[in-house]
């Protein structure tokens, strides 16, 4: 009876276990879409308002999309008061045409309470592997975004709005590791960019830091660096 009682216990606390880890991964990977969401806001919205005034319609409306999203999946999430607040807070400044640096700091705000509070790990657990990267890149990438990352894939021909070149330095500088890691993962609602759930962690950090070297293959650097694997991120 003893041994009866033993085993049904370790079987409910295993159960337990393993229904805790899924709550904690699906509330992870929750809170890794709305970072997902706050990077691409933080980044792109200037390309849609300046001085006030709406610069680009397409822009702008993405924009009132990522806002509106954030705020309700923050709120779905049951996230704390402040981080409410803020994602309210958001979607009131994308709606006023607030300044691009405004949005900037409130999308950096909650990004930096989200990481924190949900334990998010915003770098790679080792370094990644800029070959191994090509050959995911090729493999799940290159149809839409060509062959060498200039956005000429034959996929992508097709699609609307047209996927991103990867040498427009201009856009990609912007552009951190971190968030070129959720885009993949996630991809991007409403548009070409499609998630990649069978891939691992690992791949999806080498092929963000691989799309992310390709606008200095042209470029001379011989310096050598000694980053922790945080501050490459």
């Amino acid at each position: 009876m003893r041994k009866l009682y033993v085993t049904i216990t370790l079987f409910a606390i295993a159960t337990f276990s393993s229904n805790a880890t899924e709550v904690n991964t699906k509330t992870s990977n929750e809170a890794g879409y709305i970072i997902h969401l706050l990077n691409y806001l933080g980044n792109d919205y200037s390309h849609a308002v300046a001085n006030g005034k709406i610069i680009s319609e397409a822009e702008y409306e993405e924009m009132e999309e990522f806002a509106t999203d954030i705020e309700k999946n923050t709120i779905h999430l049951n996230a704390d008061e402040a981080l409410i607040k803020i994602a309210t807070n958001i979607k009131s400044l994308v709606l006023q045409k607030a300044d691009p640096i405004q949005v900037k700091q409130a999308c950096e705000s909650a990004r930096k309470l989200l990481i924190e509070k949900y334990e998010i790990k915003a770098f790679p657990l080792t370094y990644p592997s800029i070959s191994k990267g090509a050959v995911t890149y090729i493999t799940e990438c290159a149809k839409c975004h060509g062959d060498k990352g200039f956005g000429d894939g034959p996929e992508g021909a097709k699609l609307n709005p047209k996927p991103r070149n990867f040498h427009d330095s201009e856009r990609i500088k912007s552009i951190a590791p971190f968030a070129a890691f959720n885009t993949i993962k996630y991809g991007i609602e409403g548009t070409g960019m499609l998630a990649h759930p069978t891939l691992t962690d690992d791949e999806i950090w080498n092929t963000a830091f691989y799309i992310l070297s390709l606008r200095h293959n042209n470029e001379k650097n011989n310096c050598k660096t000694a980053l922790t694997l945080e501050q490459i991120a």
